[in-house]
């Protein structure tokens, strides 16, 4: 119900407050609790680590679903795209397998990173694309967990 009310203060933007929603949701917890994030960290990702990280130590148990859109994984097609800047009608040429190689391995390292912060922390985290339904994971993650 706290939580509830916290949300409910909160005023909506035009990007993600999560740290900010995590420090203010930490300070009403009483008990040690299961706190399961479902985010797309649209946020600062180190703030909201530093955030997450004093719950796991506090006692609390940390699952973090990293939802994500297939695009931001990987980025599809052969063409070549021609980028033009409207100030200087420069244009520039790109090899679209160059840049989708080059974006994949900086999406995979920051899937990387992200995953090894919270596996040093002993928290859960699992990426899910929206592919696939969160509520899925969710439910096979508690099932797991009663075993």
């Amino acid at each position: 119900a706290q939580f509830y009310q916290l949300l409910q203060k909160k005023q909506t933007g035009s990007f993600t407050l999560f740290a900010e929603g995590i420090t203010s949701f930490r300070a009403t917890l009483n008990k040690k609790s299961l706190l399961i994030f479902v985010t797309d960290f649209a946020t600062n990702e180190k703030a909201a680590i530093e955030a997450i990280l004093p719950l796991k130590k506090a006692g609390h148990d940390v699952v973090v679903f990293h939802i994500v859109h297939s695009t931001d994984l990987k980025i599809d097609g052969t063409e070549p795209i021609l980028l033009k800047d409207s100030e200087t009608g420069e244009t520039i040429l790109l090899n679209q397998e160059d840049l989708m190689q080059s974006f994949t391995e900086h999406q995979e390292k920051k899937m990387l990173e992200l995953k090894s912060a919270f596996y040093r922390a002993d928290c859960h985290y699992q990426l899910i694309s929206t592919d696939s339904a969160y509520e899925t994971h969710l439910l096979q993650f508690l099932k797991n967990r009663r075993k």
